[in-house]
């Protein structure tokens, strides 16, 4: 497999996959996916990073996240500090001297996947009362273009339970980004939309209940194929967001989004302006599928 890479910019988007040691399901325990979300939740708090979407397995997991690296702030950076220091018995103090080192490390994707595989892997022992390797070697992941690929990739993660036969409906799925935005909708809660370029031509008020209507609506055409092939093109919101079905189902059925030999997901175009900004060329044919038109919404 190639060398992973990582850009160094404010906005990176990344498709990150862990697998547990030996795809035991170590993570079956809802209380385990849990306590996976609360870290997660945690860790975007201290580290420049934003999930986008997330799935909890049994034996994996999936995000889509963008890693920031905003302005230099001194006080943003001791708050996120003594936030990561809160969590530890003996939590040390901030000195000025430490600010850029903790700013290099909270704008890093390797940093960030670092400390939620190990913090995990520490809180799991401590929940089983084991000890050992609770994630199967280091994660993978792709770099990702915003619009029609950042949504097959988001699609993709949520549509993890409907693949595996969990579920049918992905909303249902409380261990995912889309279960966690309906059940927030449910409590009358205004919870925040997943930055997705495709959102943003949206009304704010409708972000969220759009997410999770979009995700819906792909598990009924996953589900069933006539609904699929009467219903291309489709145009999911009166507001103009137009989708090519027939090349999102084309990269979810290929498993494009998850096509970890790769080290681009998106267009041409990106996939190369992306390597060049890393020093890399390889060559670009046998590509997948990439959905097209879903980011052609009309303001």
């Amino acid at each position: 497999m190639a060398r992973r890479i990582k850009l160094q910019k404010d906005g990176a988007l990344y498709h990150v996959m862990t697998r547990t040691a030996q795809q035991v399901h170590w993570l079956k325990d809802p209380a385990v996916k849990e306590m996976l979300a609360d870290h997660m939740n945690y860790l975007t708090d201290v580290f420049y990073c934003s999930i986008l979407a997330h799935a909890f397995m049994d034996n994996h997991y999936h995000l889509l996240l963008r890693v920031d690296r905003p302005e230099f702030d001194l006080e943003d950076i001791k708050r996120r500090f003594e936030l990561a220091e809160s969590r530890k018995v003996n939590p040390r103090r901030f000195h000025e001297h430490m600010a850029e080192y903790l700013y290099n490390r909270y704008t890093d994707l390797s940093d960030f996947m670092y400390y939620f595989n190990r913090g995990t892997a520490v809180a799991y022992n401590k929940q089983a009362g084991t000890n050992g390797h609770l994630w199967g070697g280091r994660y993978k992941n792709v770099v990702v273009e915003e619009g029609d690929a950042e949504l097959a990739v988001a699609t993709y993660i949520e549509m993890n339970a409907v693949k595996a036969g969990i579920i049918e409906d992905p909303a249902e799925y409380p261990h995912s980004s889309v279960g966690v935005l309906k059940q927030k909708l449910e409590a009358d809660e205004e919870p925040k939309a997943p930055e997705l370029k495709v959102l943003e031509h949206l009304p704010k008020e409708i972000q969220a209940k759009t997410y999770v209507d979009w995700m819906r609506y792909v598990a009924l055409t996953l589900l069933a194929p006539d609904l699929r092939r009467a219903s291309l093109p489709k145009q999911f919101t009166d507001e103009g967001w137009v989708v090519d079905m027939k090349a999102l189902h084309e990269a979810l059925e290929t498993r494009a989004p998850a096509n970890w030999s790769k080290l681009v997901y998106g267009s041409d175009a990106f996939t190369r302006r992306t390597l060049e900004a890393v020093g890399r060329l390889i060559p670009l044919h046998r590509r997948e599928a990439t959905p097209t038109g879903s980011s052609s919404a009309v303001a």
